[in-house]
């Protein structure tokens, strides 16, 4: 299998160092989520089962807006900046587990890529 910081490197036009900062920023914005979760939910924001089921409704909100645009119920420049806060929470959410399971979500994006690339490509 590819090395994925290698993978990382020809995928994304970067140098080693360019992939460091990228993994280290990606590394801040996991622990920075998982602590605001443990200060707005001291009781949940540990709890893999917690976070899982927050993630999933907030996909639900993604999904029911879209689904109103596709219904033509809503304007997509009307509703696009309420899209992009639920997006964001789905993005907080999917950080925290990614902090839950120890994930270094850039090795591990280049590591599934490499897997799907043989996968899928014979």
């Amino acid at each position: 299998m590819a090395n994925p910081n290698k993978t990382a490197q020809k995928v994304l036009g970067y140098d080693r160092e360019q992939v460091a900062t990228l993994r280290a920023a990606l590394h801040d914005l996991v622990e920075s989520a998982q602590r605001d979760s443990d200060h707005w939910f001291p009781e949940a924001g540990r709890s893999l089962v917690h976070i899982a089921l927050a993630l999933g409704g907030e996909v639900g909100e993604v999904q029911n807006i879209i689904k109103k645009i596709d219904r033509g119920t809503v304007k997509f420049e009307d509703v696009r900046e309420h899209l992009r806060d639920e997006l964001a929470d789905v993005f907080t959410y999917f950080l925290d587990i990614c902090s839950l399971a120890g994930s270094d979500i850039l090795y591990d994006y280049f590591t599934k890529q490499a897997y799907n690339n043989e996968r899928f490509s014979k």
